[in-house]
């Protein structure tokens, strides 16, 4: 009698082809700290153990019901139960090998302990072995049985969802975690590690959260650091455990510890020039060598972790390059717009990293700065040049500079042509980003009831007062704050709201927001909606 059968002996179940060998993949990629064959057995070990609990919560259940039973209920039960016994028993004698001695299979299709007291036989699948590895992981269930290929393919549609415009590091971070799934980077080191460089708010933290939230399940499987938080040398030690004698000892290290726990996340060092150089002699071998010992002794393993290190370093590099060209692109010359940038950028690296450690650090990502929302002061000449056509031209045209396309509109052609024409249109980076925060303040005001609707006007008014190129989408979020949540935040505490209402803010005459109830309309209230 080999492994299997004495397991399934000792739980009364029935172990699957596909669950064994979900056992071996699951086990060798997600718990890198244990060893093989032994994290394998355990696994199986522990799902035969719960699907036996469940099959007595269920017969429990059973028992409760059995005087509402018919006679002939139980006999059809009884039949079910024989047919997959009998089916179970053949697949398994189909599985032995051809040599198998007589007696063995006698002693396999007789053993009774196949079978449950209750004539159900308890069939473990891969997916019950997925369970126990997503409790010791810390990986949701639905990752490690989903169908990874699609995921992959869609991960950069579901990346450039939430971060607008930074189009060459969603590329970027996409190319990396596509290598490792494949298995074309080496197995020894972390899944990538890689640095973003770019002003702030213009996705870098952004990003990674979306990455985790996409592909690694969920939000909470980013660890972010603030490396301010370790610009003295004695912080080295927070990193990966106080040595014996200090105090702390035995609690382990941040970093170590998080990732002894849950191995597949991502790793956010944030502000990394901000840190002391010691850290990075830490950096160098966890880039390197893709494991980091402990205070214990422990080795802890990084190969199923991603490394983004955040900068600001390169932020005036790169507004001086964006400020010293003006005009309409095409996707050559932005193109080679970013490469000029990023090698601006490498410049300024070279003088606050060293080299090994640049060397070591898989892509430097360039993040382009958000673009004021407002042209100004184009002369009609230069539109006349560009269509060669000599039309007047409308007094607020729509320009899709984004996609490189000019879609202007036109009235009939005047005696004579203004001196220049003021354009006006809102960056579709922004409208997106915008998008994204409205939709999250709807979602809140959705589990209170509350249904909201908001104007063009206030849309562009909010990208106006939000925009800012130094400090990219960050004000845009407090303009979203200051317009639109506090405005609803003195009209729900007024009580001028009930649950279903919708509220509208559009802008007055006096360019002030003003909110107002739609009566004529209501929204439907789920069951997760909150009375006021």
């Amino acid at each position: 009698m080999g492994l299997r059968e004495k397991y399934e002996s000792h739980h009364k179940c029935v172990y699957t082809l596909e669950a064994i060998n979900a056992a071996v993949h699951l086990s060798a990629r997600y718990i890198p700290d244990r060893h093989l064959p032994d994290k394998a057995i355990d696994l199986i070990d522990e799902a035969g153990s719960r699907a036996r609990m469940e099959s007595s919560k269920r017969k429990k259940k059973k028992q409760t019901s059995v005087l509402s039973k018919s006679p002939n209920d139980y006999w059809q039960e009884i039949r079910t139960v024989q047919a997959l016994h009998e089916a179970s028993l053949a697949t398994r004698l189909a599985e032995n090998d051809e040599k198998s001695s007589l007696e063995e299979n006698e002693i396999l299709i007789s053993d009774p302990s196949l079978v449950s007291s209750d004539n159900e036989i308890t069939v473990v699948g891969p997916e019950d072995i997925a369970t126990v590895a997503s409790f010791w992981s810390g990986i949701p269930v639905n990752k490690l049985t989903a169908d990874e290929r699609m995921l992959l393919v869609d991960l950069d549609e579901q990346l450039k969802k939430r971060v607008i415009g930074q189009d060459e590091a969603v590329a970027a971070i996409c190319r990396a975690v596509k290598r490792s799934r494949v298995g074309l980077n080496d197995p020894d080191r972390p899944i990538a590690a890689m640095l973003f460089c770019g002003p702030t708010g213009v996705g870098k933290t952004e990003l990674t959260k979306a990455l985790a939230a996409s592909y690694f399940g969920s939000e909470s499987a980013m660890l972010r650091l603030d490396m301010s938080e370790y610009m003295e040398r004695h912080t080295v030690s927070k990193l990966i455990g106080s040595p014996p004698g200090y105090v702390g000892y035995g609690e382990g290290g941040t970093l170590t510890e998080a990732i002894r726990k849950r191995p597949f996340t991502v790793v956010l060092l944030d502000e990394i020039e901000k840190a002391h150089p010691d850290i990075f002699n830490i950096l160098l071998q966890l880039f390197e060598d893709g494991h980091l010992t402990d205070s214990q002794g422990r080795r802890v393993s990084f190969k199923n972790a991603l490394v983004v290190m955040t900068s600001n370093v390169g932020s005036a590099a790169i507004a001086k390059g964006r400020h010293n060209s003006f005009g309409f692109f095409t996707d050559e010359d932005e193109s080679a717009s970013y490469v000029g940038l990023k090698a601006l950028v490498m410049e300024e690296l070279k003088g606050y990293f060293r080299p090994e450690l640049l060397n070591r650090i898989d892509e430097v990502v360039v993040f382009r700065p958000l673009e004021k929302p407002e042209v100004q002061l184009l002369f009609v000449y230069l539109i006349s040049y560009i269509h060669g056509a000599s039309q007047l031209l409308s007094s607020a045209p729509l320009l899709h500079l984004n996609s490189h396309i000019i879609n202007l509109g036109y009235k009939s052609k005047p005696q004579c042509y203004p001196s220049e024409v003021r354009f006006h249109f809102l960056s579709l980076q922004m409208l997106a980003i915008l998008d994204i925060m409205l939709h999250e303040v709807k979602e809140r005001l959705a589990s209170l009831g509350i249904g909201l609707e908001v104007s063009e006007a206030i849309m562009d008014l909010i990208c106006e007062q939000g925009y800012d190129r130094s400090y990219g989408a960050r004000p845009l979020r407090r303009a979203v704050t200051l317009i639109i949540e506090d405005l609803v935040s003195e009209s729900l505490l007024s009580g001028e709201y009930e649950a279903g209402d919708i509220a509208v803010i559009d802008v007055e005459s006096s360019g002030n927001p003003v909110v107002s109830n739609k009566s004529n309309r209501r929204i439907e209230l789920s069951d997760r909606s909150s009375k006021l």
